[in-house]
């Protein structure tokens, strides 16, 4: 099936997600596309997704090239992709579809190997607290991660939010839509995320000299929410240190990976079944415009010779000609 004709023309174009559930201070996150999270424990700076930018997510280039679609850049005449050994326009992209993200919800137009999969991160926050920071690619195009963070560090999450929407709009390099969201996940109610940075600094100084061994981000296996799913060995995507360092989870401002699965891999028969689901989708709606095509045309039909009857029976009234016998 060509992606022209894989789903209904009327759907919408599609989007990109990052969704973040708290339960305590174990955070489950998933994402579908660039939009991106960090954490900030007050001494480290985490990325918490795994970003299906193309342009810069190798293993994401091989998989749809395995699939037969093209990577390039939009091509000079903005017409398609760029032809082989041009440089071509902006960042990487897929064809078809010329999409800069590899996975998105209702791109219906795209190749079939852009596909809703999300990439799952499980993680143990710090019981000292953390802030969370969630945003879409207009948000990330203007500031780095670490700039965000370092943005952020002394305000509160109304102002934090409001400060970084601020920037964006300051910045008339990028015109695009930008969603921002702050939380923090706090011991308590009455404690704010910059008093706790400044404890949690004092803290860890203290804990350092103590016990300064190193600590690797791979993950560890736990009792929690998504344990029960099997880990990718093969893997290549730890959690990247935006800022300072990786604290073992028992330091203050540790956290403790869990869980990290990407479910194209955990789940390889996922991708064909939502396949399979559009398709059916697909049919079901050319069934429906089938069925009711023919009835609107027998509607048009029946008002077109209405207006007609109409326009003559004027015609004859105007020219002194009697109506009775029209009927």
């Amino acid at each position: 099936m060509s992606p022209s004709t894989r789903y209904p023309r009327h759907l919408p174009t599609g989007t990109t997600v990052t969704a973040i559930i708290t339960t305590g201070w174990l955070v489950t996150v998933a994402n579908i596309g660039d939009s991106s999270a960090i954490v900030d424990t007050g001494r480290t700076v985490l990325e918490l997704t795994r970003s299906h930018r193309i342009h810069t997510n190798v293993e994401e280039q091989e998989r749809l090239k395995q699939g037969g679609c093209t990577i390039a850049s939009l091509g000079f005449h903005l017409q398609g992709p760029a032809k082989p050994n041009e440089p071509g326009v902006g960042p990487l992209r897929v064809w078809p579809g010329g999409l800069c993200v590899s996975r998105s919800i209702g791109d219906h137009d795209a190749s079939q190997e852009v596909v809703p999969v999300p990439h799952i991160r499980q993680l143990m926050m710090p019981t000292s607290g953390s802030r969370l920071i969630l945003g879409s690619d207009g948000l990330w195009d203007v500031l780095s991660q670490k700039a965000v963070a370092q943005q952020l560090k002394i305000l509160t999450t109304k102002p934090a939010a409001a400060s970084l929407m601020a920037s964006v709009a300051k910045d008339l390099r990028i015109q695009d839509d930008v969603t921002v969201i702050v939380v923090d996940v706090l011991p308590n109610a009455t404690t704010s995320f910059p008093s706790q940075q400044l404890r949690v600094a004092r803290l860890h100084h203290s804990f350092r000299t103590h016990d300064p061994a190193p600590v690797s981000a791979e993950p560890k296996a736990a009792s929690s929410m998504f344990s029960c799913f099997k880990r990718n060995s093969n893997s290549n995507s730890p959690l990247a240190v935006v800022e300072g360092s990786l604290s073992q989870p028992s330091a203050p401002g540790g956290v403790q990976l869990l869980s990290d699965l990407d479910c194209l891999k955990v789940y390889p028969g996922l991708k064909d079944l939502i396949n399979d689901a559009f398709a059916r989708a697909d049919a079901f709606s050319k069934a429906c415009e089938a069925y009711c095509r023919p009835q609107s045309q027998s509607t048009m039909h029946l008002s077109n010779c209405s207006s007609a009857k109409s326009l003559e029976m004027a015609k004859r009234k105007s020219t002194g000609l009697s109506s009775e016998h029209d009927g």
